[in-house]
């Protein structure tokens, strides 16, 4: 009976000085709403016995972990400094999103909205770093020369060539897939996944193996290579994507997550363009997709060769929906 008071006086004094925290400081803010739970101060005495134990090299700085986002993986206490007898600044809830600014003895330093204090390491789980690399197909000069088609491949094809062409606009594809390649870039940053580009000028010399060795290099999450498509019908419209098959040579192991990533990425294109959807086009002949050891798409933007289409994917606001389409498509495939 006398540990319940004991308790309970304890309980009614952190509530009291969360109050008094609440009317002197503007820098922390207390959600006074929010019930500070006993069972959570249990919880986190027993996460700091157990982390005694355990050398986690961080020689009490606050510095290496800068800018770093993190999501909290229960219902958990800020505090004010690195201890579970300090004050409770706020009671964060399950899945909140945190700014990671620092790490010191098994706490990370947080801000959370206009609140900073400290959790529990074990009570926060941070964002991984998600790369995309992304190709702007083509380039201003064709490198006619040619290479294996994949490794080991005794085949051969061009090393790149220098794409299409508008059949109104008269506009090089390969300016029209770095266009929309800038936008993507940009696009993808704002959502917050690191970003690689395999060029930013037209003029560069990169083979399609090489392109694919720079997501390779870089263990890309997903390889976004931007095209535009052409006929010989000029009435052929509407989007695709292409990926391996499921029998590829070189790496089929990667059928599954690139026949993800292009479907996810068709299906978001054509709905925020309302352009026709084509399908996913499985295909062993592409050696920028056969050299890939990571998940890969060609996107295929649309029709250079229809003089309808052709003038639409040159406009601004068409394009900005083209990338729209592909990075709701990508945010999907990594949710999976």
């Amino acid at each position: 009976m006398k540990n319940k008071k004991r308790n309970m006086i304890s309980i009614l004094f952190i509530i009291g000085s969360l109050l008094c925290i609440g009317c002197n400081t503007k820098e922390m803010r207390v959600w006074a709403s929010e019930p500070i739970q006993e069972n959570i101060i249990e919880v986190e005495k027993i996460s700091q016995q157990e982390s005694s134990k355990t050398d986690y090299n961080d020689d009490t700085t606050i510095s290496t972990l800068e800018n770093n986002i993190g999501y909290t993986t229960s219902l958990v206490n800020c505090r004010v400094s690195n201890t579970y007898e300090s004050d409770v600044v706020l009671v964060l809830p399950k899945n909140a999103e945190v700014v990671v600014i620092g790490y010191e003895d098994g706490w990370y330093n947080i801000q959370y909205q206009n609140s900073i204090g400290y959790i529990r390491h074990d009570f926060l789980v941070m964002k991984k770093s998600v790369t995309i690399v992304i190709d702007a197909g083509h380039q201003a000069k064709a490198d006619t020369s040619k290479e294996p088609i994949g490794l080991g491949a005794t085949q051969t094809k061009m090393k790149v060539s220098g794409g299409t062409c508008g059949v109104s606009t008269k506009l090089p594809e390969y300016e029209l897939n770095l266009s929309v390649a800038l936008k993507l870039q940009e696009e993808l940053l704002n959502r917050g996944y690191t970003v690689i580009m395999c060029r930013e000028t037209n003029d560069v010399n990169i083979s399609n193996a090489e392109r694919a060795q720079i997501a390779n290099e870089n263990h890309a999450d997903a390889f976004i290579r931007i095209h535009a498509n052409g006929s010989e019908n000029s009435k052929a419209h509407g989007m695709m994507t292409i990926c391996q098959t499921a029998n590829n040579p070189y790496n089929g192991e990667f059928y599954d997550s690139s026949k993800a990533l292009s479907t996810y990425v068709l299906d978001e294109m054509v709905a925020t363009t309302g352009a026709k959807r084509e399908y996913v086009w499985e295909t062993d002949t592409m050696s920028g997709i056969n050299w890939c050891q990571v998940p890969v798409t060609i996107v295929e933007m649309g029709y250079m060769t229809n003089p309808t289409e052709d003038q639409l994917l040159a406009t601004e606001d068409y394009q900005d929906k083209i990338v729209e389409g592909i990075a709701n498509g990508i945010d999907l495939f990594i949710s999976e």
